[in-house]
């Protein structure tokens, strides 16, 4: 039997470099179609998930403890045999199959039903935030970022340190939490940033990873996953947004709309008076019955249905973006909302976000703003 051999100073870790033990390699026997194998090294890491130069990642072990990684030439060796019987496969199917109707074929749709209900959700939340604490390091990251010890409170800001124990057990259907319920099963430390909708029930969260692990993984923000329990939100089958309303009165008639559910919704609810709400990627569309439930209890609050959109900086020229702007552009004109644009300017990355800008903007209408980004193609 081929045992595992551990990570050490001759042998660090390919995937992380690595030398403690908790890294390991094993040969293994790959099976092909004809029942022949392979037998080659497979990686176990423990400090990262996603593809690595000359790696790829396969997956993780049954008990999220390890990423499992090949080399990239067998990767490739492999998915070439594989593909080449499965055609061969589907070919014979063919001529034994009659054909059908795509019209007639209808694809099922992904179920949520395993997952929390949003009470629930809340419940299990609230109780992972009272046994959590925030650090120094994120505390002076909140300070710097322009929040106030009202701010940090009250938005229960936390960290987590690599995979996080907990004192009180909680729910493992809740994303990020651990299968024996007594631990989150992160693979980073960071600051969680808990998401609310626009009752206040506590949706889930993202972490906003610590200077290593950002740039490891090479993104700032991870949503919480445990097997298939995931981030979505029950009632709707959709990834949450957020609805964050401002600790002061509400003193503007506008309803904005942000990029991201991290700072940038919370610092703009306070600095500006206003409910925002908050979509990763812009993707507003992507949760529609949410983001019209939003803009209903907003409305709510401001008595108008005047909605502001705060394009990112150089979002204008990104046209994936644009696409998302779109969407939620048409989404709120179909409900009955006079959709505007805050420009100052914003036009490269090089200039400020929202949440930084201090100085006045402009109040477009949204053609306005699309012909913004034609004349920059000129």
């Amino acid at each position: 039997m081929n045992e595992f051999k551990a990570a050490n100073r001759r042998n660090p870790c390919p995937i992380c470099d690595g030398i403690k033990p908790k890294c390991r390699v094993k040969l293994t026997e790959f099976t092909l179609p004809d029942g022949s194998y392979l037998k080659e090294n497979q990686y176990f890491c423990m400090n990262w998930r996603g593809d690595r130069w000359g790696y790829k990642y396969t997956g993780e072990t049954k008990n999220l403890l390890w990423g499992k990684y090949i080399i990239e030439e067998l990767s490739q060796e492999l998915s070439q045999i594989w593909q080449k019987y499965s055609k061969s496969r589907n070919q014979k199917r063919k001529s034994k199959i009659p054909l059908v109707n795509k019209n007639q074929v209808k694809s099922q749709p992904k179920s949520y039903e395993h997952l929390l209900t949003t009470k629930t959700k809340h419940q299990q939340m609230t109780i992972l935030l009272d046994q959590l604490a925030l650090n120094d390091n994120h505390y002076c990251l909140l300070c710097k970022r322009g929040f106030s010890n009202l701010e940090i409170s009250h938005y229960r800001f936390k960290s987590i340190a690599y995979q996080q124990p907990l004192k009180i057990k909680l729910n493992n259907r809740l994303a990020g939490i651990d299968l024996d319920g007594k631990r989150l099963n992160n693979k980073y430390s960071g600051l969680l940033i808990p998401i609310t909708d626009c009752r206040g029930n506590y949706q889930g969260w993202q972490c906003r990873l610590d200077d290593y692990y950002e740039s490891l993984c090479k993104t700032r923000y991870l949503w919480p996953r445990t097997g298939e329990s995931t981030a979505h939100v029950k009632e709707y089958a959709e990834i949450p947004i957020s609805f964050t309303i401002p600790l002061g009165s509400i003193s503007s008639k506008y309803i904005g709309l942000v990029e991201g559910l991290g700072f940038k919704n919370i610092l703009c609810a306070n600095r500006l008076n206003q409910v925002i709400i908050g979509a990763s990627g812009a993707m507003f569309a992507s949760s529609p019955q949410q983001f019209k439930i939003y803009l209903t209890e907003a409305t709510n609050l401001t008595k108008e249905k005047q909605v502001l959109l705060y394009p990112d900086a150089g979002a204008i020229r990104n046209h994936l973006i644009l696409i998302q702007y779109k969407k939620a552009a048409q989404l709120a004109i179909d409900a009955g909302f006079e959709l505007k644009v805050a420009w100052w300017g914003q036009i490269s990355k090089s200039q400020p976000d929202i949440d930084e800008y201090q100085g006045v903007f402009e109040i477009i209408s949204f053609p306005n703003f699309l012909l913004l980004e034609k004349k920059l193609k000129l």
